[in-house]
C-alpha cells in the first residue's frame, strides 16, 4: 500500500479525494432540525430545536436516525419549557416530515 490509496486515513491524496467529490457534487452538508408549529394567543408560531449542522449527506442511516432522535427529544424539552402538557406536545408533534434542503 503506497499511502496515496482510498481507505488510508493518513493519505493527503485521500483527502484531496474526498474534496474533490464534494466541490463536484458527490456529496453535501445538511443539517437537522425538529419544527413544530403550535398557536400562542391566536397566532402559529413555529418553535424549533437548535439543529445539528454539518453531517456529511452520505453518511450511513444510523447517523441520520441518531441526529433526528436528538433533535425531537430537544424540541419536546422546548416545548415543555412553554408549558404545554405531554397529550399536547405529542399532538405538535404528530407528524414528522423528511425534507431535502
Amino acid at each position: 500500500m503506497t499511502g496515496e490509496e482510498t481507505g488510508n486515513p493518513e493519505s493527503p491524496v485521500q483527502d484531496w479525494k474526498r474534496m474533490e467529490d464534494l466541490n463536484n457534487g458527490g456529496w453535501s452538508f445538511i443539517g437537522i432540525i425538529a419544527k413544530s408549529d403550535i398557536v400562542v394567543n391566536g397566532v402559529i408560531q413555529t418553535v424549533r430545536s437548535g439543529g445539528l449542522w454539518g453531517i456529511e449527506s452520505d453518511s450511513g442511516d444510523s447517523e441520520f436516525t441518531e441526529a433526528e432522535t436528538e433533535e425531537l427529544a430537544q424540541l419536546s424539552e422546548v416545548l415543555a419549557g412553554l408549558g404545554l402538557g405531554k397529550a399536547a406536545i405529542k399532538r405538535a408533534m404528530g407528524k414528522v416530515e423528511h425534507k431535502d434542503a
